[in-house]
């Protein structure tokens, strides 16, 4: 996600907001835009990026490393922050007062990094393991049957798992299936199914609302 902007008076501030879950880590490029620092008073036409609270502190504490340099025309800076606590925080834009441009790049790191599960496995239950970049709200595993019949493709859910409030990592799943799973895979000896984990992040970093990864797992008793 980046964003450009201008301030229009000397003293402007600009807050850009962003939402967070606790552990989340955001990395963020601040890049001055200025082609020609003409300021009238000498100046060298800086930009400073600062994370702040909504009470307007800085992220940290005062002096911490939640804030670029002074950053002059042409060049770059980053701030990389691990947030503790979720919710909403503000990147504050200042400048040097001579009505300077910018641009500033969020990267938020996937909701899943990774999703692994063996291609084939035995018992009532596919297990995987997934790896979350973020703490997640809610994590849905379903184990989805696709046949096909006179009419079509038919697509059933024979299993599902919830959890809510994942944190960060590396997690374990165990998906089990449901009872018509069950007596499907008593009939048939052999299940072919498609492993879909969804995450929610609820974050704006994310444009869309859930984060779908789908692997296939051939399950027999």
């Amino acid at each position: 996600m980046t964003y450009s902007g201008a301030f229009k008076r000397p003293d402007d501030v600009d807050h850009l907001f962003f939402d967070v879950s606790a552990g989340q880590s955001v990395h963020f490029t601040v890049r001055n835009t200025v082609r020609n620092c003409s300021s009238p008073e000498g100046g060298v036409c800086p930009v400073y990026g600062t994370l702040v609270t909504g009470a307007g502190q800085q992220v940290g504490g005062e002096g911490s490393s939640a804030g670029t340099a002074a950053v002059l025309p042409g060049a770059t800076d980053v701030i990389d922050w691990t947030f503790p606590q979720g919710g909403r925080y503000y990147l504050a834009m200042d400048s040097g007062g001579d009505l300077e441009t910018y641009s500033v790049k969020f990267v938020f790191p996937p909701a899943i990094t990774s999703l692994r599960a063996r291609s084939s496995q035995r018992g009532a239950a596919v297990r995987a393991v997934v790896r979350l970049g973020r703490a997640i709200p809610r994590l849905r595993s379903v184990l989805l049957l696709r046949r096909r019949t006179t009419s079509g493709t038919v697509t059933t859910t024979v299993g599902r798992l919830v959890r809510r409030n994942v944190a960060q990592g590396r997690r374990k799943l165990t998906v089990r299936l449901t009872p018509k799973g069950r007596a499907l895979l008593a009939r048939k000896g052999r299940l072919v199914l498609r492993l879909r984990v969804t995450a929610t992040p609820g974050t704006a970093g994310d444009k869309p609302s859930e984060l779908r990864v789908v692997r296939r797992v051939t399950l027999r008793p």
